[in-house]
């Protein structure tokens, strides 16, 4: 096994759970209204300390995306996944309401990436 670099992070930072790795910084954080399997997910838009899985499409509440597994870089436990195409704004709906809210990062694509991260972790 090689090295294994850890970026650490200043200020409010979110751990993971199972060896308090830091994996976001809470600036990064844009919702905590996503919904998993298991519960509670956080929608990041800039993670560190991660490693990934295989792409796959996956069927989500938003309709089916193409994802990839996220796992946590020391201990590797799985952490949550990341959107590998970029996602359309619109179809990035978040909310239980009529009026969802959307995130519009442009008029296009969003070129920057999402990762949603399981709602279990530590802060």
């Amino acid at each position: 096994m090689g090295r294994l670099f850890v970026r650490y992070l200043e200020g409010k930072t979110y751990n993971c759970k199972f060896c308090n790795t830091q994996l976001g910084h809470a600036d990064s954080l844009v919702s905590k209204a996503f919904h998993c399997s298991s519960g509670r997910a956080y929608l990041f838009n800039n993670v560190v300390n991660i490693t990934f899985g295989q792409s796959e499409e996956r069927t989500m509440l938003p309709g089916t995306h193409t994802v990839t597994d996220i796992f946590c870089c020391r201990c590797g436990q799985i952490l949550g996944w990341k959107y590998v195409i970029p996602l359309i704004p619109s179809s990035l709906s978040i909310g239980t309401n009529t009026r969802a809210k959307t995130y519009n990062h442009g008029n296009t694509h969003t070129k920057s990436s999402f990762y949603c991260l399981l709602g279990d972790m530590n802060r």
